[in-house]
């Protein structure tokens, strides 16, 4: 009902301004708290499925030769590989050491020069031991090439899953 006392429209948006901010404001924060409980939730999800899968996982740049492992992963790269850092140097060289037979270090290295050729997805059952006294364990490597902005192969993300109990069948 507009009658001679209501204020004229121009003056009703802008008195409005304020409450539409705050509404605004609550809502993004709603939106926000939402997102990151879903944040939190997917990453749990993820952790639980890489732990009861018995992964490992990693991202690894081709141009500088490192291997990222996630934050969580620290304790599966001391336990698997024998790394104390998240930030593994100059791969694959740095993972030779590892006791690989002759055929298992040439799959190995081949793996490498599939991603740098820019081969999508590489993949070999490797056979290694990080101690002498440990007995061989079997990892399904798969890497998963992504090319930069110029289509030209970048990083690597892979996985590892310990395969051994399958091939000791």
């Amino acid at each position: 009902f507009l009658g001679v006392d209501n204020p004229a429209p121009e003056k009703l948006a802008h008195a409005s301004e304020p409450l539409l901010s705050l509404a605004c404001a609550v809502s993004n924060a709603i939106v926000r708290d939402k997102t990151e409980r879903e944040l939190i939730d997917s990453r749990t999800r993820y952790r639980l499925a890489v732990d009861g899968a018995k992964l490992a996982v990693w991202e690894y740049d081709l141009a500088t030769k490192r291997m990222y492992l996630p934050e969580d992963m620290g304790a599966v790269a001391a336990d698997r590989y024998g790394f104390r850092s998240r930030v593994i140097e100059n791969v694959p060289d740095c993972m030779l050491p590892l006791g690989l037979t002759d055929a298992d270090r040439e799959n190995f290295l081949r793996l490498f020069d599939e991603l740098r050729a820019g081969r999508e997805n590489a993949t070999a059952d490797i056979w290694f031991r990080t101690d002498p006294e440990h007995e061989p364990r079997c990892g399904r490597v798969s890497d998963y090439t992504r090319r930069d902005a110029t289509g030209k192969p970048g990083r690597a993300y892979g996985v590892d899953a310990d395969v051994t109990a399958v091939k000791l069948e």
